[in-house]
């Protein structure tokens, strides 16, 4: 939601002799409404001198005006942090504004989602629902706000390896969710972890090579022995940094197993 002012306020200057428009820089005629405000500018002889009209504007009388910005202006950035929490609903009443600050300070040059700093406010996953409840939010911002608060302390870059974003690309080899490749890059956001940010958008998910059918072909039957096994493969092929390929990891696999 966008909270709006009612009135406009006033943008330009009266036009003196030097027969500029002395409005506020970005805005031009056709954001302006003229007011008269009576009489026109004479010069040092005595003889009217209209008043210059500003651009993208028909010429007007010779009557001293001033140009009033009509467009509704948005109250929004002059509000103070604590105020936004009382008008919008679903907000906690009791945010962790210095969490928000933070996030918002760290993240805004970033581009992150509005619910990537929104989520900085809530301690809880029910001020999520509460919010969701209120505002009605999509499927995706309340999964993303979830997902923020859940792993914000705890999944985190390991800088004492040599490879601090594995954590979070082994999340999302593990995930089952379409988009967890794009959760994990608002929580980078979220983290401040610019550099971290960038290398994890150029990584493209890489594919685990061994199957089911390739144990059923090595004589594994059983269902429950093939998962496990996939799993044992799975896990040291992020050890290698998903670099192990299929025949690599299928010697892994005891001869004893494939007789089973």
């Amino acid at each position: 939601q966008v909270l709006w002012e009612d009135s406009g306020e006033i943008r330009g200057a009266r036009c003196g002799h030097a027969g500029r428009h002395t409005g506020e820089r970005g805005r031009t005629g056709r954001d302006l409404r003229r007011e008269d405000l009576g009489g026109a500018e004479e010069d040092p002889g005595g003889k009217p001198r209209p008043s210059p009209d500003p651009p993208d504007l028909p010429a007007g009388g010779g009557a001293a005006h001033r140009w009033v910005d009509h467009r509704p202006r948005p109250v929004w950035g002059s509000l103070p942090v604590s105020s936004m929490l009382d008008l919008l609903p679903g907000l906690p009443e009791k945010g962790n504004l210095e969490e928000f600050s933070r996030v918002c300070s760290q993240a805004g040059h970033l581009s992150p989602r509005p619910m990537t700093l929104l989520s900085a406010l809530f301690s809880h996953p029910d001020g999520v629902q509460n919010l969701d409840l209120r505002l009605k939010i999509s499927r995706e911002e309340k999964a993303l706000a979830l997902f923020l608060l859940k792993e914000r302390k705890t999944l985190t870059a390991d800088l004492s390896e040599q490879e601090p974003l594995k954590p979070f690309q082994d999340y999302v080899i593990d995930s089952r969710e379409t988009d967890a490749h794009r959760k994990v890059c608002e929580l980078l956001k979220y983290q401040g972890e610019e550099r971290l940010l960038a290398q994890m958008e150029r990584w493209t998910l890489p594919r685990f090579p061994v199957s089911g059918h390739d144990l059923r072909r090595m004589g594994i039957s059983s269902g429950k022995e093939i998962g496990r096994i996939l799993q044992e493969l799975r896990e040291r092929w992020k050890e290698s940094g998903y670099q192990a390929g299929k025949e690599e990891l299928l010697n892994t696999v005891s001869r004893s197993e494939a007789a089973e």
